[in-house]
């Protein structure tokens, strides 16, 4: 039984099974398809909010951290202005020392559906992207190399490259479902591949296994002034560090459930060019 405070709330979150080899999503639909219908399990956790904390989680160290920021100024088709994007490419350049930093990706997700069931947030019937409710690390040291050398210019052999992820609100403070993040304990990270199929191409992130050790972390209230920024992608982890930081939509019932999340996230590429 973990050391309990008044800031931690108990939900389900969504894994890879442990036996399970690996699943394979349509990024249209979000369907699971293949042989294996039904490779995720659920387990009640508990997930400790950490804005009471003295200090704060640090980006380098820990894998995460949240930071204040402007609030997002978007125009009528839900792209972000320019004045927006430098301010999340300064932010990410002030908590990560690199040399250059550049927003490869913006995508908002306005979530309709009061729905707790397993999912990578893939909706055709929704205008928007919906919350990813499995416990996951966007890239495999692989698709975080390809999604560099897809989105970028950059010579991978410069420097040490990170992709960033940096979350904001756009409406209210996130009630639900607020974005966990995944702390590393004691042992082995157990991770199973997700393969994620568009009409063009077939991407890989992956899935936490049910198997695996993690400390669930969140920021209760997280609001539109505020930005939460995490680590996806290290061409280079030091010993210890992770290559993507695991992370998870998940449904809040001791908070309301209204309003429900609107949300941007941007994916930043960042560069500590040698010499």
């Amino acid at each position: 039984m973990p050391c309990l405070t008044p800031h931690d709330t108990q939900a389900p979150m969504h894994y890879l099974s442990a036996h399970a080899q690996g699943a394979a999503v349509s990024m249209l639909t979000g369907e699971v398809i293949g042989d294996n219908r039904n490779p995720f399990r659920s387990r009640l956790e508990w997930i400790t909010d950490c804005r009471p904390a003295t200090q704060r989680p640090q980006l380098h160290t820990q894998g995460w951290t949240w930071t204040p920021i402007e609030p997002m100024r978007l125009d009528d088709v839900d792209l972000p202005h320019r004045s927006s994007v430098e301010a999340v490419e300064n932010v990410v350049l002030r908590l990560t020392g690199g040399q250059r930093v550049q927003v490869f990706d913006a995508a908002v997700r306005r979530v309709q559906t009061v729905d707790s069931s397993p999912g990578v947030g893939r909706d055709s019937r929704m205008s928007t992207p919906q919350s990813v409710q499995l416990a996951h690390c966007d890239y495999t040291p692989d698709s975080g190399r390809a999604c560099i050398q897809r989105n970028t210019t950059w010579d991978m052999h410069c420097g040490r490259v990170w992709i960033v992820n940096v979350w904001v609100p756009l409406n209210a403070a996130v009630t639900n479902p607020p974005l966990a993040i995944g702390i590393p304990g004691h042992g082995q990270l157990f991770t199973g591949p997700c393969q994620l199929v568009y009409t063009d191409r077939t991407g890989s992130m992956n899935l936490v296994k049910d198997s695996s050790s993690l400390k669930w972390c969140y920021v209760k209230g997280l609001n539109v002034d505020e930005a939460l920024v995490f680590k996806t992608y290290d061409s280079a982890p030091l010993v210890d560090e992770w290559v993507s930081t695991p992370h998870s939509a998940f449904w809040n019932s001791a908070d309301t459930l209204e309003p429900l999340r609107q949300s941007i996230e941007f994916r930043c590429a960042v560069q500590w060019i040698d010499g």
